[in-house]
């Protein structure tokens, strides 16, 4: 679709519209669904990995392909078993 500009002195100048994306954002009821869904060892291991180097989140999450609150949901998990049963 071509937006009209009207400018002074008679003359129209057409612009092109940015196409709308396709992609239907993430529902809160599947992003909280998602967390509760096992990673393997392999991902746990390689996140709490790169959490302790100073890797941010996001990365992490960009890296291995998921969200970020699984990230921190994961790392959140993790720091629980290391406190041996502290309340």
């Amino acid at each position: 679709m071509m937006k009209k500009h009207y400018r002074t002195g008679g003359s129209i100048r057409e612009q092109a519209q940015p196409v709308k994306s396709q992609k239907q954002p993430q529902t809160a009821d599947k992003l909280i669904a998602s967390l509760y869904e096992p990673l393997s060892p392999e991902i746990s291991k390689y996140i709490s990995q790169q959490a302790k180097a100073g890797v941010r989140r996001s990365e992490i999450a960009k890296n291995i392909g998921i969200s970020k609150a699984r990230v921190v949901h994961e790392l959140d998990r993790i720091n629980r078993g290391n406190q041996g049963g502290v309340a």
